[in-house]
């Protein structure tokens, strides 16, 4: 189909019903529309803008965009084509477009027609991209970074077509890839040594800015780094964490400070599987911080035999005096919606191994997230005579320091359950089983103060037998006695067990 280009408006998303007079200017023409490229303040979709487009009696859709390459397709709607501009070619053919001198040609044959090399945005992340866990289930992730942004490669179920996709889609295939070549040089190895060799010698830095500019994003974004193909074909040298070989990278997990300095340590292996022996030094790369908290690595050099392996120690100190819960140096301040970013403590980098002969370094992702933590008490609490209030007295020590608080809500006990048994049969995780596991339920109310009573529903609370790593879904068994709510003559609620 081939039509002009009409030019509507100023940043017109096309996101609301054409007036008369915007459906007249596109009428049997492809209408241009305005693309917001920021997913939080992004308007609508395309398929709205199709159907409003075709409703006005456009015949395609052409959007504009201020970036150089897309990280996801548009979907548009069944009835009129559409196609969206790239960054560099939005900002040439804008005054053309503006001047209604453009005619644009759509259609599925020209569908992969060309293939373009944008280097300015090798080594960037996919903003799709998501963090990784950030210590409370005892691992690292996510492993490593992989192409996978608009790659094109064979269609699935079509013999001579291409198809393009993003994501895991495309970064998957090129990691597997990798362990099949590492594979293929080393057929001795099991899946530990290969994915030891693809995590150490992922050593490509992944940064926020176009042509490798800006700040390197870290073990939570990208784990070791890029993958390199040859790199982890010609490595012969595994370093991973010694209490965690699968996992390869080394996890302090959630580390809670109280009023004393915390020190942790724990061990890399370094295994050399050639036939030379080979010297490193030792180092560590740190990528966010936390305040005044450190992780070191012991000795400065290690040499290690043929066929032989040693370890490095590193340690992780937390003083609470000077620990602080800093943003990640690849994120804003602001959330994207107007608001303040929240935030966890998270230190995190790599131990890093230089070879003395010159050759590639090797990686290992570490990371620890140090919090302070309060150590409170509650005294009993008891209602004298006819009081309707009794005080609440705590012992111990606060946080109000280094971007933490410590609050309090005091909830009546009503049950307990104890904790359950581990069972291998559930398909569950066990930390997610744990975060389900409810070994309390309290009550509290403020009825009798509040005015009016009837906006202060009374308020339930439970604790389960581990914190809880992220919001979902996961049940558990509990030896709870059933409760309900009842009233009282006086009108005021309590709760009894049936």
């Amino acid at each position: 189909m081939t039509a002009p280009v009409a030019f509507v408006a100023d940043d017109f998303s096309g996101c609301e019903a054409f007036t008369p007079e915007q459906s007249a200017a596109v009428e049997g023409k492809i209408a241009f529309l305005y693309w917001d490229d920021v997913d939080a303040t992004r308007e609508c979709g395309s398929t709205a803008r199709f159907d409003n487009a075709e409703d006005a009696g456009a015949v395609g859709v052409l959007l504009s965009s201020g970036l150089s390459s897309f990280v996801a397709g548009i979907a548009g709607n069944a009835a009129i084509p559409g196609a969206q501009l790239t960054g560099p070619s939005h900002e040439a053919l804008r005054p053309a477009i503006e001047a209604g001198t453009v005619v644009m040609t759509i259609g599925p044959s020209y569908a992969l027609a060309e293939f373009v090399e944008i280097p300015e945005i090798g080594d960037t992340l996919n903003a799709g991209s998501s963090r990784g866990v950030h210590g409370s289930l005892g691992v690292v992730k996510p492993d490593v970074a992989a192409p996978g942004t608009g790659i094109a490669s064979a269609a699935s179920g079509r013999l001579d077509a291409a198809g393009i996709k993003s994501g895991t889609s495309m970064a998957t295939p090129h990691v597997a890839g990798i362990a099949a070549l590492v594979k293929q040089a080393q057929p001795g190895w099991g899946p530990q040594e290969l994915k030891t060799s693809v995590m150490n010698t992922a050593t490509h830095d992944v940064f926020t800015g176009p042509s490798r500019t800006g700040v390197a994003y870290g073990p939570e974004r990208v784990g070791s780094g890029r993958v390199d193909a040859l790199q982890a074909v010609e490595n012969t040298t595994l370093a991973y964490a010694s209490q965690d070989s699968d996992g390869v990278a080394l996890g302090f997990g959630v580390v809670d400070v109280g009023a004393e300095t915390v020190t942790l340590r724990d061990t890399v292996t370094v295994r050399n599987t050639g036939d030379a022996p080979v010297t490193y030094a030792t180092g560590f790369t740190s990528s966010s911080t936390a305040g005044g908290a450190t992780i070191s690595v012991a000795p400065a050099e290690v040499t290690v035999p043929a066929g032989q392996q040693t370890v490095v120690t590193v340690t992780l100190t937390a003083d609470p005096e000077t620990l602080a819960k800093e943003l990640d140096p690849t994120s804003s301040e602001d959330s994207g919606v107007g608001v303040p970013r929240d935030r966890v403590s998270s230190l995190s980098g790599r131990v890093v191994l230089t070879p003395a002969d010159g050759g590639s370094e090797l990686r290992v992702p570490v990371q620890a997230s140090p919090r302070l933590v309060s150590d409170l008490t509650a005294k009993p609490v008891t209602f004298g005579g006819e009081a309707g209030t009794a005080a609440l007295d705590l012992d111990g020590r606060g946080v109000a320091s280094g971007g933490w608080l410590s609050l309090l809500a005091p909830f009546e006990l009503k049950a307990t359950s104890p904790r359950l048994e581990a069972d291998a049969s559930v398909g569950t995780s066990a930390s997610a089983i744990a975060s389900a596991d409810v070994r309390a339920v309290g009550f509290s109310s403020t009825r009798r103060s509040a005015r009016p009573p009837a906006r202060t529903p009374p308020r339930a609370r439970s604790a389960s037998a581990s914190p809880w790593t992220a919001r979902g879904r996961a049940s558990a068994r509990c030896r709870c006695p059933p409760w309900r709510w009842t009233s009282t003559p006086t009108g005021r609620r309590t709760s009894r067990s049936r």
